[in-house]
């Protein structure tokens, strides 16, 4: 059995090493190395040698960002993941499950794996994967703000939800969904694979990671007030009850108009138009105990 820990130092404000000193006492027994994170895409290419040399688990000490670069190499392999939760927002944990240092044992002589869907996104001629949420318009302006931050905190999000406000804009957009087009102004598109987002915040209450189907909420173009108001439901989901709310469930979405920033999984990277498609037990998952 071969492990390889994959650790993101700066995560958590410095809880990732913390947690990593702690996992030390209890893999003894097993053969494993450890690949530390210096920058972006460090924790992709670890996670793709790792496949490459046939490693059995790979572990992610980090956050949401860390997590969705491992995934970008284990889509559609045999290598199983094992998530210890050591980020701010923690969104994806929320669905999928962490396991503790000390639980590891246990954890991986119960073997409790689950495979659970991921998200094929293409754009400008490339690809790339998700696996909890991916939202287009002003969710993606307030993840931008928040990745300059330095220092984050669970409370970071809010303010910075607060904050966009003032740049509150909306889209022209084509949205194909099956046979369907919905053509309009949208101020924000999530589209959800999980559950949560913004560290805790509810984004899709019907979402579950392995039921083979990708939710839609559009919310439609309303003023800065209007949304102000809606902070609580945005927090606990019923936000998609709202006539200012459009909901769809699909396998396959095209988005195309207007230029407008995207965020997936806590990284904001490109701008429409893009095609999205589900690729279902895409990804092996170790539940806790």
């Amino acid at each position: 059995m071969k492990i390889c820990i994959i650790v993101n130092p700066h995560a958590g404000n410095g809880r990732g090493i913390y947690l990593l000193d702690i996992l030390k006492k209890y893999i003894n027994d097993f053969d494993y190395i450890i690949r530390e994170t210096a920058k972006s895409n460090d924790a992709f290419l670890f996670a793709q040698e790792a496949v490459k040399d046939n490693f059995d688990y790979i572990i992610c000490i980090g956050g949401d960002g860390t997590i969705n670069e491992i995934c970008q190499a284990i889509v559609g392999n045999t290598a199983v993941l094992i998530i210890i939760d050591a980020g701010t927002g923690s969104d994806f944990v929320r669905s999928a499950g962490s396991i503790k240092p000390e639980d590891l044992k246990d954890a991986i002589s119960n073997n409790k794996i689950i495979k659970v869907d991921s998200v094929l996104v293409n754009y400008s001629g490339r690809i790339r994967y998700f696996v909890n949420i991916m939202e287009l318009g002003y969710g993606a302006n307030v993840i931008a703000r928040v990745n300059k931050k330095l220092h984050r905190n669970k409370n970071t999000i809010r303010r910075a939800v607060i904050a966009e406000l003032f740049k509150l804009r909306a889209y022209n957009l084509r949205i194909s969904i099956k046979n369907e087009i919905i053509e309009g102004k949208f101020i924000d598109i999530i589209i959800a694979n999980g559950k949560y987002f913004g560290g805790g915040m509810l984004a899709s209450k019907n979402s579950v990671l392995n039921d083979h189907i990708i939710e839609i909420h559009m919310i439609k173009q309303i003023s800065r007030l209007t949304l102000l108001m809606k902070f609580k439901k945005l927090i606990n989901g019923t936000y998609t009850e709202d006539r200012d709310t459009i909901n769809k469930i699909a396998q396959k979405i095209e988005i195309s108009g207007d230029k407008i920033p995207i965020e997936m999984d806590g990284e904001v990277l490109f701008t429409t138009p893009v095609s999205i498609e589900l690729v279902p037990d895409s990804i092996n998952i170790l539940l806790p105990k």
